[in-house]
């Protein structure tokens, strides 16, 4: 199941999967070289052995480092710990000096493995943690928006802090490279933190490292319905991710007036791009649903935040005239 060479790799790719073997191929395709300073750690959730069989069989004769495990997590676990104990198994089993996590339903474009080696060889051990460009795609891969850090360089823990916390999303999974020193010192990915389980790692990252951006655009992240990312707009999700301002301010890398501010307008900003998801697809039920959770005490005790006010005001007055107008609500069903 693997061909592994003697000497550690610079580099790990850890690719968790669960019941996803076509979108799985896809990605496993894109990070296959030729390199021996790389190896690819597959860490399987799905049921049966069609994921093994498909790994097996693309990986035959693969000259690099690979290897494949199969979960044993217990039948009853909660599918959210399987999830992350399938990100943490592959982070145990790597064996690189740094570790890059890649979903299942995303994928590195041409040349990306070859440009990251290129990257990590020229840092040496001057950085931790690496982030790069990546672009939102469909299922069919066409583009749907390029997301990276305009300024390249080195960003020391206040600053690499509130650039992550001032845009709700201006990370993706698949644009984060960690090293091992650094996930040995920062811990493993937090169930505690779920659904916000990146952005929980990111912040416990910036804030001990800070970070270096690249201006390289080097992966894919796939926006679909089966995607966590659809599944967070809801309540649930408010507290895991009013935890990243607590751990900012017990970290105390960003003033508490700052932190305030920008936990206003992180949170504005993440609500109202879910109701955008669901209002440009018809969805407007499911929008109206996802602007409520502005009633949320939670959300009841921030400041407002001025720059999405506007936004707000104009998606309530739309959503208000749909639903006094039932035949533009696409979403309701038939009688």
């Amino acid at each position: 199941m693997m061909n592994r060479e003697e000497k550690k790799p610079l580099l790990s790719i850890c690719v968790p999967t669960n019941n996803r073997v076509d979108l799985l191929m896809r990605t496993l395709r894109s990070v296959q070289t030729s390199s021996r300073d790389v190896e690819i750690v597959v860490t399987d959730n799905s049921a049966g052995d069609e994921t093994q069989r498909a790994v097996e069989a693309l990986f035959e004769g693969y000259e690099g480092s690979w290897r494949y495990h199969k979960n044993n997590f217990a039948s009853d676990m909660p599918g959210a710990q399987k999830m992350v104990g399938n990100f943490n198994m592959g982070v145990q089993l790597a064996e690189g000096k740094y570790i890059y996590i890649i979903h299942d339903d995303d994928y590195l474009l041409d040349g990306a493995v070859d440009v990251i080696l290129r990257r990590l060889r020229e840092l040496g051990d001057s950085h931790q943690v690496v982030v790069f460009g990546t672009q939102l795609v469909d299922l069919e891969c066409n583009v749907l928006k390029v997301k990276y850090f305009a300024e390249a360089g080195y960003y020391p823990p206040t600053e690499a802090v509130e650039i992550l916390l001032d845009n709700s999303s201006s990370m993706r999974f698949p644009s984060f490279i960690l090293s091992r020193e650094a996930c040995d010192a920062v811990g493993e990915w937090d169930i505690g933190s779920y659904p916000a389980i990146d952005y929980n790692m990111w912040v416990r990252s910036f804030m001990k490292y800070g970070v270096r951006m690249l201006p390289d655009l080097l992966s894919a992240y796939t926006i679909h319905d089966q995607c966590v990312t659809m599944t967070m707009f809801n309540v649930a999700s408010i507290r895991p991710l009013c935890d990243l301002f607590d751990i900012a301010k017990a970290g105390g890398v960003v003033e508490g007036g700052r932190l305030e501010e920008l936990k206003s307008k992180f949170l504005h900003q993440f609500i109202l791009a879910g109701a955008w998801k669901y209002i440009r697809s018809g969805a407007n039920d499911e929008a109206c649903e996802v602007m409520q959770i502005f009633d949320d005490p939670e959300m009841k005790q921030l400041r407002p935040s001025m720059k999405w006010l506007s936004v707000k005001l104009l998606f309530s007055v739309y959503l208000s005239l749909a639903r006094m107008m039932p035949s533009a609500r696409s979403s309701a069903k038939p009688a």
